[in-house]
């Protein structure tokens, strides 16, 4: 990525838009980086699917009485329960698709990501789908190919 594409991306982002949910997801980002770094070589081991099962708050511990009888069951969130596999949600969604469509579409993915989960669902079948290695969720979008890409496609289209 040359300097100057990106400062041509920086004059389309909204920076203003940096919220506090947004630098709590980096923060978080950073800790499971740290625990795994500090705690398992490095490896992806924890992840935010760890405690937040697809869903915005992180699952707690059950109170003690629960603690101690039968576990409750773990409850997917609402977007891990639409985007899993088979989901009537995601067959809709194909329902009003046509395959000649698909291809206009470019899934950027990775095997780290921390939201899509498993991370193959994350493609869409007859579309551009671009692996990025060792790359969250949260971070594609400032990553340079994603960045190189949008800045392609605004090119072409203006």
């Amino acid at each position: 990525m040359t300097r100057e594409g990106w400062e041509g991306w920086a004059q389309h982002v909204d920076w203003a838009a940096d919220n506090p949910i947004k630098r709590t997801a980096r923060k978080m980002v950073t800790m499971v980086q740290t625990i795994n770094k500090d705690n398992f070589n490095g490896r992806q081991v924890v992840t935010c699917y760890t405690c937040h099962r697809g869903g915005r708050r992180p699952v707690t511990l059950p109170s003690i009485d629960l603690l101690y009888g039968t576990p409750p069951p773990v409850e997917p969130g609402a977007n891990t329960a639409q985007m899993r596999l088979g989901s009537d949600w995601l067959a809709q969604l194909a329902a009003r698709e046509s395959a000649a469509s698909r291809g206009r579409f470019i899934c950027f993915w990775g095997h780290c990501d921390n939201i899509v989960f498993p991370t193959r669902s994350a493609t869409l079948a007859g579309a551009d789908n671009r692996h990025l290695p060792a790359t969250p969720h949260v971070q594609m979008v400032e990553h340079p190919a994603v960045v190189e890409e949008v800045l392609r496609i605004v090119a072409t289209t203006s």
